[in-house]
């Protein structure tokens, strides 16, 4: 992970939890059950309080361009599982907030909406989710 990786994190964190009314609580992505538990204060990471989101950086990734880059990040919001109305109602908010350009700690941003993946349900996490995918071009040396 790099630097811009750590800001582009926190500056997301910031704008959803500042912008988005249907999710308050967000997150990074844990990669140890048992140690995102202890971290959040539950005994079981299932029985985090719902809704939440996740927000997940890929690697940079290249385009034809040589002095472009670009960051795929992820946003997966989790619901209770059932009804799969709020989870719409969420993945649209969260599409219309993020895309275009953004404004956070004096900074301006363009943030470009790439698309949704399937409907899933995490039996581990007893939540159902599904994945918003946006790109966030920058300039190497920028």
């Amino acid at each position: 992970m790099s630097e811009t990786d750590l800001y582009l994190r926190e500056i997301l964190h910031g704008y959803l939890t500042d912008n988005c009314t249907c999710i308050e609580q967000w997150y990074q992505p844990f990669f140890s059950w048992d140690g995102a538990a202890q971290a959040l204060g539950v005994d079981d990471i299932g029985d985090l309080p719902k809704p939440y989101g996740v927000i997940v950086i890929n690697p940079d990734r290249g385009t034809n361009i040589d002095i472009a880059r670009r960051h795929v990040i992820e946003i997966w919001p989790y619901f209770e599982p059932g009804n799969f109305m709020p989870l719409d109602e969420a993945v649209l908010e969260i599409r219309k907030i993020l895309t275009g350009s953004l404004t956070y700690d004096s900074r301006n941003f363009h943030v470009s909406f790439e698309g949704t993946g399937r409907d899933y349900h995490d039996e581990n996490l007893r939540a159902i989710t599904r994945t918003i995918d946006f790109s966030l071009p920058f300039l190497i040396g920028g």
